[in-house]
């Protein structure tokens, strides 16, 4: 739900304009037919990686605009009845002579052996920026499919993942523009979106396809013209019933940036829009009054579960107003579903709210502040993980020095930081989440994390998130030199490397849910209190009911929202993690039908 704080316009307009530059800078998009002077390529020692395994190397590093391709899913491939990875990534060396092309290595898991690559196309292709799902069902089923893009096409081959190799011969159809995202139905249709916001229907397995529609046709309150995103993921769900694109368009709204939401509820049948956040609104339900800046380029992702409701992520980029600081830049991780549609901060407020000018004057390329999310969940949506690039701090983050990479001496050299990655959970659906934990070495950059759509639940009850990402030898997006007007210099580039890594994000115990049969209503006094700074909270339903749990401050100030869901008879429990709050004491409330009940609790830091 977007609100707009009125009393606060002219501190807005205040905000539009000091941050102007800044929102130009952000805009960076590369030519996807571009492939830079790999001459320049240099060929460094491999930085080995203190977590996951090898994928591949390759001295191209960028790997998306706005939004990371779909590099990863799951199928079992070695028939053993457990989940095996399989990815596609882009791989160019510029240390050979002559350069070897972009191509599209697949790469799988499997047998208890190491990881196996072979080429997804024919070479020659000269394809980038792959995307893959398993097959469930029609003519393709278990097997992969594939889609890549060159010279302005998207390009597509079928993965036998019985004999392992591309079905043959390579697939010539060939259908929209660059970065085209699909979702393969269970009777085999397969729906397409591309960087020109076109939709296009295939309805016999790839074989040919169809123009239908485009993004937005026929909403009067956004405009795809012009400057916009440059890819248009496309999520499903529940065998393609649910399917969801979300991107920064600008609005007719006084002409500001929006994110809009273009969404299908039965099949591709009818497509409904929404805008779901404006520049300059306060919308950050838990955090110090942020108002994000939905830039055409913020970095985003999203996830469908299978009951339609969309979990989404997004570099929210912004400003931040507040009584007690000045106007400021602001960098959090912002999360959003469609069921509550409250916009929540994941990330550590203290890196949010970073005092320096190092997020924006020394960021690599686009990733400015917490960059470059990718979400996954289960099947119900009950557990989101979301996965992040973040700046590296050299101590405690959020309040150690950043650390910096000084430049490499070359044509453009140029102080830019390094990054980790950050990860949180949420175990009850996207309503409270665990503080980030952070992944990486020091002074080696990890980024563009590209996780599995779904996660995966062991028979123990243990939840596994699989993901790639990469490692940067030399910080910065070489692509973007010679820098351009709007567009500050970079670092060169090398042979860089993509990693597999697997992990547990969710244990059994984690999920609070017991529905036991309960005979009445009731709300228990949370556990512990004082607490520091999670508490569990459990409560009783006595039927089916719409239960409400909130949390206020004692000026009746909401400050989270714990449940908003339909339960059935039953006793549950839900953990409030009060990380973002000051000490003091809060108030938290359950509506359940017509029963309401209140109970003070205290937070102590």
């Amino acid at each position: 739900m977007i609100k707009r704080l009125s009393i606060l316009f002219f501190a807005l307009a205040f905000i539009f304009t000091a941050n102007a530059q800044v929102g130009q800078e952000k805009r960076m998009v590369l030519d996807p037919n571009y492939d830079a002077p790999v001459s320049q390529s240099m060929k460094l020692e491999k930085i080995n990686s203190s977590f996951g395994e090898l994928f591949m190397q390759t001295d191209y590093d960028y790997a998306g605009n706005n939004v990371i391709p779909k590099m990863l899913d799951l199928a079992d491939i070695d028939g053993e009845d457990n989940l095996d990875p399989f990815f596609v990534g882009m791989r160019r060396d510029g240390t050979v002579s002559p350069p070897v092309a972009r191509y599209i290595p697949f790469g799988y898991k499997a047998f208890g052996a190491p990881i196996d690559v072979f080429n997804a196309f024919n070479p020659s292709l000269s394809l980038g920026w792959g995307t893959t799902q398993l097959c469930v069902g029609g003519p393709l089923d278990g097997k992969a499919f594939v889609m890549a893009h060159s010279g302005g096409t998207g390009n597509q081959t079928v993965i036998d993942l019985e004999n392992l190799e591309p079905v043959q011969p390579f697939p010539t159809t060939t259908v929209g523009g660059n970065f085209p995202d699909f979702y393969y139905h269970p009777d085999g249709t397969i729906w397409v979106m591309d960087t020109n916001a076109d939709i296009f229907v295939s309805t016999d397995a790839g074989g040919s396809f169809t123009l239908v529609s485009s993004i937005g046709e026929g909403d009067t309150s956004v405009s795809t013209a012009g400057d916009g995103p440059s890819e248009n993921p496309l999520y499903g769900a529940a065998g393609g019933k649910y399917m969801a694109t979300v991107g920064g368009w600008k609005t007719l709204y006084q002409g500001e940036d929006g994110l809009y939401l273009y969404h299908t509820t039965d099949f591709g049948a009818n497509w409904t829009g929404k805008v779901i956040g404006l520049d300059g609104y306060f919308s950050v339900a838990n955090n110090q009054n942020l108002a994000p800046f939905f830039e055409n380029f913020g970095q985003l992702n999203a996830n469908v579960a299978e009951d339609g409701v969309i979990h989404m992520a997004i570099n929210g980029y912004g400003a931040g107003v507040n009584a007690n600081r000045d106007t400021v830049n602001a960098f959090p991780l912002l999360y959003w579903n469609s069921r509550d549609e409250d916009w929540l901060e994941v990330s550590v407020p203290a890196v949010a709210f970073e005092p320096s000018t190092i997020m924006v004057d020394d960021r690599p390329g686009n990733g400015i502040g917490q960059a470059y999310p990718s979400v996954s969940i289960t099947d119900d949506g009950q557990i989101v993980f979301v996965i992040w690039a973040a700046p590296e701090y050299s101590g405690a983050v959020g309040s150690s020095p950043i650390n910096i990479y000084p430049g490499d001496g070359g044509q453009y050299s140029w102080t830019i930081f390094y990054t980790d990655l950050q990860w949180t959970v949420s175990t009850d659906g996207g309503v409270t989440w665990s503080t980030p934990t952070v992944l990486g070495d020091q002074l080696v950059s990890e980024t563009y994390p590209s996780v599995a759509r779904r996660l995966e639940v062991l028979p123990n009850g243990d939840v596994v998130a699989h993901f790639l990402y990469f490692v940067d030898p030399i910080p910065g997006q070489s692509l973007f030199n010679p820098p351009t007007s709007g567009n500050k210099p970079q670092n060169g580039n090398a042979v860089g490397d993509w990693y597999y890594y697997s992990m547990v994000v969710a244990q059994s115990s984690d999920v609070n849910e017991n529905p036991v049969v309960a005979n009445n209503f009731n709300l228990e006094q949370n556990y512990p209190n004082p607490f520091n700074p999670s508490t569990t909270i459990k409560y009783s339903v006595a039927e089916r009911s719409n239960v409400n749990i909130k949390v206020y401050d004692m000026l009746g100030k909401e400050v989270a929202s714990l449940v908003n869901t339909v339960k059935e008879a039953g006793s549950y429990e839900v953990n409030f993690n009060a990380s973002n709050l000051a000490s003091g004491m809060y108030v938290y409330t359950i509506t359940a039908g017509n029963f309401t009940s209140s109970k003070k609790m205290m937070l102590m830091k």
